[in-house]
């Protein structure tokens, strides 16, 4: 039991604890780096690799972020200097916090893998804190704050965001002109107004209504003197009707009619890879995309049954490409 243990050799096995932790902190980085060559986050289901190490692997957003962007910056590098900066990791003397800071500002800042090299050697057995400061000397812009979002309730959350004064214009224009919908003036208020209009508007699934007007006048005019009608009765299909229609008529294009777009949008609404070994199914709604289940280039039809929807990772990797599971 650790309260047995003296002073000096509690003191010795905390700090074997944590080289054990810098050697699994290398080993994590080293298998990811072949999870993300495989791509088999994909293949297990998982839209990308930070929803592999939060869902699947059971980190914290902001630890899945530091291990994925320090191996972003190891996959830069050629193997021998890749196997150096582990080493070091192993050692102590650079860690995660190093180099996913780093990677970060790289990005905002452009920089190329001769001037990551250089800050690495800069901020290597630095503090965390020290680290920051020498990044944000070598920066350019000002540092903005990392967008987030925190629960505060069962049914609220917390969302830091950098708005530029375009953007806070278009807001607050917002705002003047749907006061009488949004009566306190508040910015969360006119926020969820302006989204429920916008995804009415882009919703891939919503139903589009067409201009009745003049086909409406014509019905009155007709109403109003029934001898003038001279169009020949027929039957008006029902929607189920006309939706057996579209997924039987085979569509010798590529590209589906919008109202067969709509109807798999309405009916899939998620990703639907499904992992053939474990039967995860993705359910990601992030760009999602139409896919032909049989390649259209093999004699796929553009039908509802040959049609569904999957997430830009899994269409990209296995649309049409790969089958599931293999390499």
């Amino acid at each position: 039991m650790l309260h047995t243990l003296s002073d000096d050799s509690l003191l010795s096995k905390v700090k074997a604890l944590a080289g054990e932790e810098r050697r699994i902190h290398r080993q994590v980085l080293e298998t990811l780096l072949e999870v993300d060559r495989r791509k088999l986050h994909l293949a297990r289901g998982f839209s990308s690799l930070f929803a592999f190490c939060t869902d699947e692997l059971g980190y914290s957003p902001a630890s899945a972020q530091r291990r994925i962007a320090s191996m972003r910056l190891l996959q830069e590098m050629s193997p021998p200097e890749r196997e150096q900066v582990q080493t070091k990791i192993e050692s102590g003397t650079l860690t995660l916090n190093h180099l996913a800071q780093l990677q970060s500002v790289a990005r905002a800042e452009r920089w190329d893998l001769h001037a990551k090299r250089e800050m690495l050697q800069s901020v290597e057995g630095k503090s965390v804190r020290q680290c920051e400061k020498i990044l944000a000397s070598q920066m350019t812009s000002p540092t903005m704050p990392r967008e987030s979002i925190r629960p505060v309730s069962a049914t609220q959350s917390q969302v830091t965001l950098v708005l530029d004064d375009q953007t806070l214009n278009l807001l607050e224009r917002f705002k003047e002109l749907t006061a009488h919908r949004n009566p306190q003036a508040t910015h969360a208020g006119a926020i969820r107004l302006a989204l429920q209009i916008a995804v009415e508007r882009v919703d891939p699934a919503r139903e589009v209504k067409a201009r009745a007007a003049p086909a409406e006048s014509a019905n009155a005019e007709r109403s109003a003197n029934p001898e003038s009608d001279t169009r020949v009765p027929h039957s008006v299909p029902t929607q189920e009707a006309a939706a057996s229609h579209r997924r039987s008529t085979p569509n010798f294009n590529r590209r589906p009619s919008r109202p067969l777009r709509r109807s798999i949008w309405r009916r899939d609404q998620v990703c639907q890879y499904v992992d053939p070994i474990t039967g995860r199914p993705c359910t990601s709604q992030f760009k999602l995309e139409l896919d032909h289940h049989l390649p259209f280039s093999k004699g796929g039809s553009t039908t509802a049954e040959n049609l569904r929807l999957l997430c830009r990772a899994h269409n990209a990797h296995f649309g049409g490409r790969l089958k599931p599971g293999s390499q």
